[in-house]
């Protein structure tokens, strides 16, 4: 199940990392989600796509702020 989780935060990235034509993919989470998920999938990303993932580790609390500030593309964090 774990793999299939990776596989699928990987395959969301590079759709919408796509999408944006972007250089660079700006994330926003905790420490864990950058641990377990991002971490394991970066280098592979990285090279298939020509993009990099930028990863600002601020905590669950604070990821989605983030995203609402406009200062990343994407928030790891969820909303209860």
């Amino acid at each position: 199940m774990k793999n299939f989780i990776k596989v699928l935060v990987l395959l969301s990235l590079v759709v919408f990392a796509s999408s944006a034509m972007a250089s660079e993919l700006k994330l926003a989470g905790g420490g864990t989600v950058e641990s377990t998920v991002i971490k394991p999938i970066k280098d592979a990303f990285e090279k298939a796509s020509g993009i990099k993932i930028n990863f600002l580790k601020v905590g669950s609390k604070h990821a989605f702020a983030e995203l609402l500030k406009g200062s990343v593309d994407a928030s790891t964090a969820d909303v209860d």
